[in-house]
């Protein structure tokens, strides 16, 4: 009794595996039956369209040919042709390579540089490029790289031309201020007290106008060069921070 109950649920599970199995296969035969019509009408749309009178299609592109039906051909410009034809290669239109103006207006922002102020500059270039890459060599942000060695670069160029002017009129100060230390220690400090005296004594009224007058001059032109070189060493320029991290 059991058995036969058993082999009635085998069977009637297998049947109704067969059954679904079968089902299945007809819906996807009909869904592909449904796609293959709809392609089928598109295509004789197309076929339709382009044998019908030959009307210039929308422009694609300067090499597109559009054949139609009955053997003749579009191209993009809206051309007809009959017959068939070697292809013709128009040329390309002049496009402005966008690499060579920024090239051109970079090297124009340097222009301002004297020739010893562009050799320092790609001195300086070269080496913050070089260090970055010793450093870092699997970066690939070299548009970044360049950014901070050109701003890098372009501060040094002006850091030096400070420290330069800076240094001189530091110089031209020290030089006024040795030669007026020299006058009075010669004609007065390395002198006794008694051999001040005498030498002042032994001024006539003119003389010691000028003496006096001679030193005030040198106090005076230690003062402008001192003013000139405090105002310069205000205008430091800032040095960039680098704005590439890694």
């Amino acid at each position: 009794m059991l058995k036969d109950v058993f082999f009635r649920r085998v069977v009637f599970g297998t049947l109704l595996l067969v059954v679904v199995i079968i089902a299945g296969g007809i819906l996807y035969l009909k869904h592909l039956e449904a796609q293959m019509q709809r392609e089928i009408a598109e295509t004789a749309a197309r076929v339709k369209s382009l044998s019908a009178t030959p009307v210039a299609p929308q422009p694609a592109s300067a090499l597109d040919v559009i054949e139609s039906a009955d053997g003749g051909h579009f191209h993009a410009d809206g051309t007809w042709h009959a017959e068939p034809h070697e292809p013709v290669i128009e040329a390309d239109a002049p496009v402005e390579d966008y690499r060579d103006i920024a090239l051109e207006a970079y090297e124009a922002s340097l222009s301002h540089f004297t020739a010893e102020e562009r050799a320092t500059y790609d001195r300086a270039m070269n080496g913050e490029i070089t260090r970055h890459r010793e450093k870092y060599p699997d970066c690939q942000d070299h548009e970044a790289v360049f950014s901070d060695a050109d701003r890098f670069s372009r501060w040094y160029v002006k850091d030096k031309a400070y420290r330069k002017k800076r240094r001189a009129l530091y110089e031209e100060w020290e030089k006024i201020a040795a030669e007026n230390d020299k006058f009075f220690d010669d004609f007065y400090l390395n002198k006794s007290a008694e051999e001040r005296a005498q030498f002042v004594k032994n001024m006539n009224d003119a003389e010691r106008v000028s003496f006096i007058a001679k030193l005030e001059d040198w106090e005076k032109r230690k003062a402008v060069a001192f003013q000139r070189y405090d105002e310069v060493d205000k205008e430091e320029p800032t040095k960039p921070k680098r704005l590439h991290m890694h």
